[in-house]
């Protein structure tokens, strides 16, 4: 709307949201240090008690200006979820802290430790990006930039967490991968991957690697390869089509009957 433009933008979100950012690894730091049972646990899952206060705060504030704000910098929305995704960031990391403490869980494992330094890590590329924000026009290339790289984290992040079941299955109960087998199925379906995209033939990347592991273990011997689990993934392959298919042309038959929109 046109007299949007003409109407006063509280710009203190920007400052509210660098409070929440800078918050963030701060929590995470401490929770390393509570990962790796340190000197004083009780006095550390004490000082994330006060960060999450501070957090909840920060959290209070966003919406407090929220609803007192008739034009919003960015759309309501997006503050809104960005409030409440640094919110549950900081009580679940408050929460898990208070269950180490309280199991007295002395020995982190190494996954453990590598999953706090992986959130301290992306916590502070939050406390960089976002208060770029503030300035979208001239900070865009390093707010598209700091993104990506936390995109990718996040996506490592779910590898971490719940990708174990499907490198057992691949790795190890359809084929028993030696190192070597498996730097060959990743060359394989890299260069496979690299020549459709420049060819633009679309391609999905789980099925060109599940494919190069199958290769790899069929060049041993055919029995090498436990055919009834590839099977089962090759029917899934095949199922997800008209499974993906049936649920969307539902979803949008409703979306159209009650916006009207095509």
């Amino acid at each position: 709307m046109v007299l949007a433009r003409f109407l006063p933008r509280d710009e203190q979100f920007f400052d509210h949201f660098r409070d929440a950012a800078t918050n963030a690894p701060e929590v995470i730091a401490v929770l390393i240090k509570v990962v790796d049972n340190g000197v004083d646990r009780e006095r550390d899952v004490r000082l994330l008690r006060d960060l999450e206060h501070r957090c909840d705060e920060i959290t209070h504030r966003i919406f407090s200006a929220l609803n007192s704000t008739f034009v919003t910098p960015l759309d309501r929305e997006d503050i809104r979820d960005l409030a409440v995704e640094f919110d549950d960031l900081v009580d679940d990391a408050e929460e898990a802290g208070k269950r180490l403490s309280l199991y007295r869980l002395a020995g982190a494992t190494e996954p453990a430790r590598l999953l706090a330094r992986i959130l301290h890590e992306q916590t502070q590329g939050l406390a960089i990006a976002v208060p770029l924000l503030a300035n979208v026009g001239k900070h865009g290339e390093a707010i598209r930039r700091h993104w990506v790289i936390l995109a990718a984290g996040a996506m490592g992040l779910g590898t971490a967490m719940g990708g174990w079941r499907i490198v057992r299955t691949m790795g190890l109960r359809v084929v028993d991968l030696r190192p070597i087998d498996g730097f060959a199925a990743e060359t394989a379906a890299a260069t496979v991957i690299e020549v459709a995209s420049r060819l633009g033939i679309p391609v999905s990347t789980t099925q060109v690697i599940s494919s190069s592991i199958l290769g790899v273990g069929a060049t041993r011997s055919l029995s090498a390869v436990r055919w009834g689990i590839a099977g089962r993934i090759v029917s899934a392959w095949v199922v997800t089509i008209p499974a993906s298919i049936g649920p969307a042309w539902v979803i949008y038959g409703v979306l159209h009957l009650i916006t009207g929109k095509p």
